[in-house]
């Protein structure tokens, strides 16, 4: 473990409490701001002093800056509300007036707007965003200046942020269920994964970082200190912190520069132990977690990085193979006798869509649940069968050889096999795991 009891003894202050009193202690002026928890390019995002990548905050506009184009925003865009600002950043909602559709605009606000490093993390952010086109990623539209200093147009994405959220669970008394929350980081994974393999690591995941879009699922956004891979250009010193401090894994506290995909995987593993206890990482007790993710979550939180998972998708399996163990252990853990049934999960009153699989290029005319609910097949008129992922609504397979329409699909009991029936009069069996 990286942080223990002894942590609030060196100087860090113990914030090791629920939400709400972090909240009560921004609003009396203290030292420890709620302003962190903003995805906006907060001031406590970028730790360090006179030798911070935003050091030169204030200063004229530099040459490099004046000489760019100067775009006019208002022509396109029309800002309809501010929807959040923090230290360095502000964002605000617009309407697209082209296309019509709603987007997010994030400007970084006086005295940022003319500091040359300022402004290259933020067209770095664009850059890094703009790579990444998955449904956990907070997609990039667009990219400018306009007299006021540099923007982003982003998607827009109607859903609180992942700390928002859990914060007022708490407040009522709710929490967050252990199997959600492996769900949500086997979502925040396959986001990883795949800025991982091209080269991008984010170095600032938090709650804050993360919005719930309406369909209920995580999206990772915000990659102003997004490192790629193939270029830095010089903007992470020698030695230099950066990040958000209680989602800062060791070797990002001593240099930035040493930050990996592993990185990403300890900030992850501190999101997911605040959804389960309701408490800021300052100081992580592994007891407090629940069992079925102690293991998981110990490993990714491990101060030496070759401890830890190795890659995003190894992580992502440990949390859904802990998620299934659970599942199987329950009846065998009840008490109950056999005739008693047990009780049905409640109807939601306000039924919430978790995400629509589109590929079939025709009708879709059957599906089926694999036994561990990881996967979901699916036969149709275009005479394939597909198998898609439950944690991500990815299609993660695509099964064809059919000469006619897939009537119906189904999983053998264990999950290991996957038969279909089609018109052409047969029945066809495939091995889908070992």
């Amino acid at each position: 473990m990286a942080r223990s009891d002894d942590s609030s003894a060196s100087g860090n202050p113990p914030h090791d409490q629920p939400p709400q009193a972090n909240a009560a202690q921004s609003s009396s002026g203290g030292e420890e701001s709620c302003v962190y928890r903003r995805s906006i390019g907060d001031e406590p995002t970028l730790v360090g002093q006179a030798d911070s990548s935003v050091a030169d905050a204030g200063a004229p506009a530099p040459p490099e800056l004046a000489g760019r184009d100067i775009d006019n925003l208002e022509t396109r865009y029309r800002i309809e509300a501010e929807l959040g600002r923090g230290g360095m950043g502000c964002v605000y909602q617009a309407l697209d007036t082209r296309l019509n559709r709603p987007v997010a605009i994030k400007r970084i606000v006086d005295p940022w707007a003319r500091s040359p490093q300022a402004y290259a993390r933020f067209e770095q952010e664009a850059k890094a965003a703009a790579a990444l086109n998955h449904p956990g990623i907070v997609h990039v539209y667009d990219y400018g200046r306009d007299a006021q200093g540099p923007f982003l147009v982003m998607e827009y994405v109607e859903g609180p942020t992942l700390e928002t959220w859990v914060r007022k669970r708490y407040e009522r008394g709710k929490g967050v269920d252990p199997a959600r929350v492996a769900q949500f980081g086997a979502a925040l994974c396959d986001a990883l994964s795949y800025a991982h393999g091209r080269g991008v690591v984010h170095r600032d995941l938090k709650p804050s970082n993360v919005l719930l879009a309406r369909d209920g699922m995580p999206r990772i956004c915000d990659f102003g200190l997004a490192r790629l891979a193939s270029d830095d250009a010089g903007l992470t010193r020698m030695g230099g912190a950066l990040g958000t401090r209680e989602y800062m894994p060791p070797e990002q506290w001593r240099d930035a520069r040493k930050a990996d995909a592993r990185s990403d995987l300890w900030s992850l593993a501190a999101t997911l132990y605040y959804m389960l206890t309701g408490r800021l990482p300052y100081v992580m007790r592994l007891e407090r977690l629940p069992e079925m993710l102690r293991e998981v979550l110990g490993r990714a939180l491990e101060e030496d990085p070759a401890a830890r998972y190795a890659t995003a998708e190894e992580m992502r399996a440990a949390l859904l193979g802990a998620a299934a163990d659970e599942r199987s252990a329950a009846p065998r853990a009840s008490e109950k006798p056999k005739r008693v049934r047990a009780a049905l999960p409640r109807l939601l009153i306000f039924p919430e869509l978790r995400y629509t699989l589109q590929g079939h290029t025709d009708s879709v005319l059957s599906v089926s649940w694999s036994p561990d609910g990881r996967y979901l097949a699916s036969g149709g008129w275009d005479d394939t069968v597909r198998i898609w992922d439950a944690a991500s609504g990815q299609n993660v397979r695509t099964l064809p050889g059919r000469t006619h329409w897939v009537k119906s699909v189904s999983w053998s009991p264990v999950g290991r096999y996957l038969a279909s029936g089609s018109r052409d009069k047969t029945v066809r069996v495939w091995q889908i795991c070992e």
